[in-house]
């Protein structure tokens, strides 16, 4: 009798977890997607690689080159300067550059990006390059 009474609670536990389970919210698939940037300016290089990506839901195989903006408008200044950079259709390494590679960055300088979107979305970001420095022993060639 006992042995029945523990099957009928176990049964009774094991349809009310079930149950509870069967409960549960639908999976979110609403997605808002975002623009992100990346870039890195290296002191005594050219403005090169810059990129201006919009994320991508999570539910569908991600794309990277789908996901590239190629038709910001994306500035660079420094001091007086202000540098209109273009997209760089390269395959292997696509992003946006300033075509004029005789500029080189400089050390311990400001530089303040702006990007707008087709959307009319604004993007702001700003960095201060470090100073030079010198290998105190050189880097294995990896």
């Amino acid at each position: 009798m006992k042995f029945i009474l523990n099957k009928y609670l176990l049964m009774i536990i094991a349809l009310s977890a079930l149950f509870i389970s069967s409960c549960a919210d639908e999976i979110p698939t609403k997605y808002v997607p975002q623009p992100v940037v990346e870039g890195i300016l290296i002191v005594d290089e050219p403005i090169d690689n810059i990129k201006v990506i919009m994320t991508q839901p999570v539910t569908v195989k991600y794309n990277y080159y789908k996901s590239m903006i190629k038709d910001a408008e994306v500035i660079i200044k420094e001091g007086n300067n202000e540098f209109l950079l273009k997209f760089n259709y390269d395959t292997l390494n696509p992003g946006y550059f300033l075509e004029n590679t005789d500029y080189k960055v400089k050390p311990l300088t400001d530089y303040y990006l702006t990007i707008k979107l087709n959307d009319g979305t604004l993007l702001k970001g700003y960095t201060r390059t470090p100073d030079r420095f010198s290998w105190s022993r050189k880097v294995k060639d990896t």
